[in-house]
């Protein structure tokens, strides 16, 4: 189970503020589809939460879906002899079916047929393990040694279908600044007192992200290892 200490549920940050605000059930709806449209934002551009998920790949098409909250990712690899064998990225694949499902190749090449060499990495850096990402279909298509199962690491918008989505504590302020103002915008306030909302949301949205800022120590390591890779 993964440790969600320092984390609140968007439910019950939304109840919360609905509280604060003098709000009623009826207008929970609301608060929850302009939080969910917040948090989105902030997990694409501020917390870059990295998920490891292992997915199943199609036999028949060598292709496995874009999880419901990918954004980009990370890795794709593939587990052998206790190690992650990386897949490469490579557009130029040919896809086994087109976009309406009809096949393009009906048989694939035998391996041993072709002037990869046999074993998975030679001196040469052979890669067996390629990947492209077909954004348009929401899909990833690999191909070489391809089990049944990979592991794709990417970065995720926090949003899950299933239900369990969570807000970091310390982004709280932030998220109630971004409801303010949008549900003030929506609502066709005055201009003046929108910009008002608007300017302490930026504001406390800086102050969230100077939570990430690098400690004075890791700028220094960064220093020493650039200025030691030029004196090389």
């Amino acid at each position: 189970m993964a440790n969600i200490s320092g984390l609140i549920s968007l439910d019950a940050f939304v109840r919360r503020l609905l509280g604060k605000e003098g709000k009623d059930n009826d207008d929970y709806l609301r608060y929850m589809q302009i939080a969910c449209d917040g948090l989105r934002d902030m997990y694409i551009h501020d917390f870059e939460v990295e998920v490891t998920k292992i997915v199943t790949v199609n036999a028949s098409t060598n292709r496995f879906s874009f999880p419901d909250d990918y954004v980009r990712y990370t890795a794709i690899a593939t587990p052998i002899d206790g190690k992650w064998w990386s897949y490469t990225k490579e557009d130029g694949m040919v896809p086994l079916t087109d976009d309406d499902g009809a096949a393009i190749l009906t048989t694939l090449p035998n391996i041993a047929d072709t002037n990869i060499a046999p074993s998975r990495s030679d001196g040469g850096g052979t890669n067996r393990f390629l990947f492209t990402e077909d954004r348009k279909n929401r899909e990833f298509q690999v191909s070489g040694d391809t089990p049944d199962i990979v592991v794709l690491k990417y970065v995720s918008n926090g949003i899950d279908s299933a239900g369990s989505i969570n807000i970091p504590d310390y982004a709280t302020l932030a998220l109630e600044s971004y409801i303010r103002f949008n549900i003030a915008d929506f609502d066709l306030i005055a201009e003046s007192h929108v910009h008002r909302l608007k300017d302490q949301y930026k504001e406390r949205r800086r102050m969230m992200r100077s939570v990430h800022r690098p400690a004075l120590q890791d700028l220094i390591d960064v220093i020493y290892k650039t200025s030691g890779a030029l004196r090389r």
